[in-house]
């Protein structure tokens, strides 16, 4: 979804297909250095986009360029998700950071990391018997395992939940951030039921294939129109994705006025393709729910990082950890009533009861029983 490697591959024979058809050639010729190679084939498609002239991406993205290599070499190369590889390194090297955006010289390190653990697979022999206990005539043999690599880092960055990955990676600082769970916050009755953070932008498709924010900018103007600049919007949806940590602390919103919950995150991005809406998902343990008023007005930004304002992180932890009971969310009722039978001016008392009578009227978070 969203997502168009191929298609603008065919766009670009369009305009050029002896290019297309060199661009592949130098991709796959193992006497460079695969590095090289990588970012040869990104600029030459940067080229054919200014050649084409019809948009503003052309989405050969690392993962769609590994996919390629995996595809023409599938015993040597792997397909790099960095979602994936992220979690694949927080578990088995810690001390490597793995920053997205930083280019094919990531891909590279990551390639040498699953080398070492297709050599750890090599070596099992129950799960090599595991394999050809499945695999059919049909299926790549997959001698090398490189492709049971790719399905183990596709396991631990989908599944593996160890009790670890709710402690902050090492190193990393703990961020503070003020989100809002949708307008009004009426996505919050769900994020709190399922421990969970939801944003939208449902159109925009996953966000992990986005390589830099400016690619998501440039793809909410495709989709939203030209006229709005999404600076705040792309830095929303690139944080979500890439900045935000295992750890992190979050204040919920609603308005720019009421805090309405405080939690810790513990789960990395995912997209749920499933859902109605809202597909972009963290998991976060809400430890904090009820209703704090601020004096001073809140960001009007879905999500806003927070850290750098130390005494206001401060003064949102001592509102939410005060004594004081959070004010509880009131009711409000529209009360249609014969004039000459009730009065709201008043007062209810006896001569107000009657047979048209309710059993209960609640005003302003005010329960009065009437009958």
């Amino acid at each position: 979804m969203n997502n168009y490697p191929r298609k603008m591959l065919e766009e670009f024979c369009e305009v050029d297909e002896t290019k297309v058809r060199e661009m592949f050639r130098e991709l796959f010729d193992e006497n460079q250095n695969v590095v090289f190679r990588i970012n040869q084939f990104r600029r030459n498609a940067d080229e054919l986009l200014k050649l084409w002239g019809k948009g503003k991406q052309h989405y050969q993205t690392l993962n769609a360029i590994t996919t390629y290599l995996w595809l023409r070499y599938p015993d040597k190369y792997y397909i790099y998700k960095y979602s994936c590889a992220r979690k694949m390194v927080r578990e088995l090297m810690p001390s490597m950071v793995l920053k997205k955006g930083s280019g094919a010289e990531e891909v590279g390190e990551v390639f040498k990391l699953y080398d070492k653990v297709a050599e750890v697979l090599q070596k099992d022999a129950d799960i090599r018997k595991m394999l050809d206990g499945v695999l059919t005539e049909d299926c790549y043999p997959d001698k090398e395992l490189k492709i049971a690599v790719i399905d183990l880092a596709y396991f631990v960055g989908r599944f593996y939940h160890p009790e670890s990955v709710l402690l902050p990676e090492p190193g990393t600082k703990v961020q503070t951030w003020i989100y809002s769970p949708g307008e009004g916050a009426r996505k919050w009755d769900e994020c709190v039921a399922n421990d969970k953070m939801y944003l939208g932008w449902d159109d925009m498709g996953d966000f992990d294939p986005y390589e830099t924010r400016e690619d998501m900018r440039l793809r909410m103007k495709e989709l939203y129109g030209e006229e709005k600049d999404y600076r705040n919007d792309s830095l929303a949806t690139w944080e979500f994705t890439n900045e935000m940590n295992i750890g992190d602390v979050v204040f919920a919103k609603k308005g720019r006025g009421c805090i309405i919950g405080r939690g810790i995150v513990t789960g990395d991005y995912e997209y749920d393709k499933n859902r109605a809406e809202y597909r972009h998902v963290r998991s976060i343990k809400w430890n904090k729910v009820g209703e704090w008023t601020l004096q001073e007005p809140l960001a009007m930004k879905t999500l806003t990082n927070l850290t750098a304002y130390t005494d206001y992180v401060r003064k949102l932890n001592e509102l939410v950890e005060s004594d004081m009971e959070p004010k509880a969310a009131g009711n409000y009722w529209w009360l249609c009533a014969n004039p000459k039978i009730w009065s709201m001016t008043d007062g209810w008392s006896e001569k107000n009861r009657t047979t048209h009578s309710i059993t209960q009227l609640e005003i302003n978070g005010v329960s009065s029983n009437i009958s």
